[in-house]
């Protein structure tokens, strides 16, 4: 037994002294391509409507907080929605992270709701725009677009069976608190 502890200890300070002597890697092409995101950082509050199927439009107030993490190499979202029934409840609760891959030079928004599959995603960023879409099953899309303007966040939804035609289902508006 203390000779299993032993050639454990010789690895791990073998091991430490030739990672801290490795350069720090380059984060000037993670910052920078973060800062196209910086738009959405902020406390956010509103709401909006969502319609599933034929169903009426289900009305639900949203609070959104988005933050930068490890000096800005991350944005951390926070999404909790609650409905506008008599007695609300929490109706949605999901945490995003975008964060910026210097190797293919491609965004990343993986959004994570307790009892779904993750989803993970490349997402397309403009000037104050966030899209990003998938499937979750064959023939069927499901796209969404946040706009950000004069510190108000629209958000929109929309579904499609063939990728040609879309029907709106969801929107949001939330105001930078």
């Amino acid at each position: 037994m203390k000779t299993g502890w032993l050639s454990i200890l010789v690895v791990v300070f073998a091991v430490v002294p030739v990672r801290a002597q490795s350069p720090p890697p380059d984060t000037a092409p993670v910052l920078e391509a973060m800062k196209a995101v910086a738009f959405l950082e902020g406390r956010w509050a509103g709401e909006g409507w969502i319609q599933m199927g034929p169903g009426p439009k289900e009305e639900f107030s949203q609070t959104e907080v988005v933050e930068r993490k490890l000096d800005g190499g991350l944005l951390l979202i926070e999404g909790i929605g609650h409905s506008k029934a008599p007695e609300p409840k929490k109706v949605h609760h999901a945490f995003a992270v975008v964060s910026f891959d210097p190797s293919n030079k491609k965004y990343r928004f993986s959004s994570h709701i307790v009892g779904r599959p993750p989803l993970d995603v490349d997402p397309e960023v403009g000037s104050n725009t966030f899209r990003w879409s998938y499937e979750p099953q064959a023939g069927v899309h499901i796209r969404y677009l946040i706009t950000v303007a004069d510190a108000t966040w629209r958000e929109v939804g929309e579904f499609s069976r063939d990728g040609q035609s879309w029907r709106q289902f969801f929107e949001m508006t939330l105001r930078r608190q």
